[in-house]
């Protein structure tokens, strides 16, 4: 005699909800749901969705009646403060629960924090070094008797210059000649000679050009009345006033273009 609770497929999970409490954010949790088929027919997943930072995929997506399939999970912390909460959602052919949710949660664990989340030394000129300073603040008090800071890009240099058993300020530096660029960086901790982990300040500087066009692209589309278009174009020298636009052509014949003075270095076409 069928079962009439368990006729045709059903989805059943013992245990929907994962507590991974308080874990080291450079860490990523890693969970396996499992997911059984309760019922006297084939059971079919369908999609598998999940919340942001979440990554999930099922073992098989046909389960016969009695056996299971796996559904893995990784919830990247990077980056997330506070008290957790991620949904997997698993849809089936189940007449009873067409959609499952599968739930994470916890808090992530830092080992300190900068004064600041990101670090921009704005426009710099690329001959020229500029310096700023930042502070870490430890979580926990520690002992550490070496501690090195440093920055993954050559453009910039790093270095404690004060460090106690709860924070440490650290002086970042432009290192020129720069290329005239967007530079971009993250500065690091190394303790003892290791790397801490969860310990990532990203760092970024744009390096002047002597000349600034603005903008860079101007489209003119002829208007149905023929009518007359004027657009403006600004140039700047960055770094010498005494600049001046002498001529200014067009290579389209039906194009007139004019050089103004501004001000001192700058000049627009018209």
């Amino acid at each position: 005699m069928t079962d009439v609770a368990h006729a045709g497929p059903r989805m059943q999970c013992d245990d929907t909800e994962y507590n991974f409490g308080k874990q080291d954010a450079a860490q990523p949790v890693k969970h396996t749901f499992v997911i059984r088929n309760a019922g006297d027919e084939r059971l079919e997943l369908g999609s598998v969705r999940a919340c942001c930072g979440i990554e999930a995929s099922v073992s098989q997506k046909q389960i016969p009646p009695g056996e299971s399939a796996r559904v893995k999970t990784t919830f990247i912390l990077e980056g997330r403060e506070g008290l957790q909460h991620k949904t997997v959602w698993v849809s089936s052919n189940d007449p009873d629960q067409g959609v499952l949710a599968l739930r994470l949660k916890g808090t992530p664990q830092y080992t300190g924090r900068f004064n600041s989340q990101h670090l921009s030394f704005g426009s710099v000129a690329p001959d020229k070094a500029v310096t700023q300073t930042v502070t870490f603040t430890w979580n926990e008090t520690n002992a550490f008797t070496n501690l090195e800071a440093y920055v993954h890009q050559e453009a910039f240099q790093a270095r404690v210059v004060e460090h106690n058993a709860t924070s440490a300020r650290i002086r970042v530096s432009t290192v020129p000649p720069l290329k005239p660029e967007r530079h971009h960086g993250a500065l690091c901790l190394r303790a003892e000679g290791e790397k801490l982990d969860n310990v990532s300040l990203s760092v970024s500087a744009r390096v002047q050009t002597d000349y600034s066009v603005t903008p860079s692209l101007v489209i003119l589309q002829p208007t149905p009345q023929g009518e007359q278009i004027q657009r403006v174009i600004a140039i700047r020298h960055n770094r010498d006033s005494r600049f001046q636009v002498t001529d200014a052509k067009s290579t389209l014949s039906d194009m007139d273009v004019r050089a103004q003075r501004v001000s001192d270095g700058h000049w627009r076409l018209v």
